[in-house]
């Protein structure tokens, strides 16, 4: 396993072919720190179901006791 791979959350039981949007849940939490470009930190994501099981999704940079709530909603 990459050493990056361990910050993506790959997500499970989604349809393949279907489309998703993803957003973060408490996304108005997020720190005024950061890690560099991250898609969920300026907005949903729109995605078919194989990117996020396959290669995940890259939460943005939180500190303790932050934790991010991603929320998903089949189109």
């Amino acid at each position: 396993m990459r050493a990056d791979a361990a910050a993506l959350l790959r997500l499970t039981g989604l349809d393949l072919a279907a489309r998703y949007r993803i957003t973060l849940r408490n996304g108005a939490d997020r720190p005024p720190q950061s890690r560099g470009p991250n898609a969920l930190k300026d907005g949903p994501l729109t995605l078919t179901g194989q990117a996020p099981m396959a290669q995940g999704i890259r939460l943005p940079v939180a500190w303790p006791p932050t934790m991010w709530m991603p929320e998903g909603e089949r189109l």
